[in-house]
């Protein structure tokens, strides 16, 4: 596994992984394992092919995925990251995407009782320029805004919980 800079000695992720599309965190460094992974590798290779072939979204474009994943064993050791609903037989597959802007697939879990993993391929190690920092605000919004919001949505839900006493 020479070829991947990502690593420390002992196959641990060395350097934290982000979104290469909006830059968001998925994973802080030295956490997760470095693995080969075929099947994963072999499955998104034919879905993000048919993807990009067929997608009306712009994704940026990978020629070929590494064997190479890094190998996360509880979603709750991911920073960010949000699955789609199951596929296949017995809807057990899911695959891994950026919970901020759910571009493209980076990672696969194949079944409830594996461990999810995350294409060495389809993560950057730098976060993007212009990329927001953890916990930053879109430009234009204010902490004022997001207040009102969330007061706009209890008034809603108080509104409706009257309604259904009723």
């Amino acid at each position: 596994m020479t070829d991947i800079v990502a690593t420390t000695e002992d196959g641990k992720n060395s350097k934290a992984f982000y979104c290469r599309h909006c830059g968001s965190k998925f994973m802080t460094e030295e956490q997760v394992d470095l693995v080969e992974h075929d099947q994963s590798r072999n499955h998104l290779q034919n879905l993000l092919a048919k993807e990009n072939s067929d997608s009306v979204v712009e994704c940026k474009k990978v020629t070929s995925i590494s064997p190479h994943f890094w190998k996360v064993n509880d979603a709750f050791d991911f920073d960010n990251m949000g699955q789609t609903r199951g596929v296949g037989v017995d809807n057990a597959i899911v695959y891994v995407v950026c919970a901020d802007c759910e571009k493209e697939p980076v990672g696969i879990r194949w079944s409830p009782s594996e461990p999810y993993y995350v294409s060495h391929s389809l993560v950057v190690y730098e976060r993007p320029e212009g990329a927001l920092e953890d916990g930053a605000l879109p430009p234009g919004m204010s902490i004022d805004y997001l207040r009102g919001l969330i007061e706009a949505q209890k008034q809603q839900q108080n509104t409706e919980e009257a309604s259904a006493e009723n």
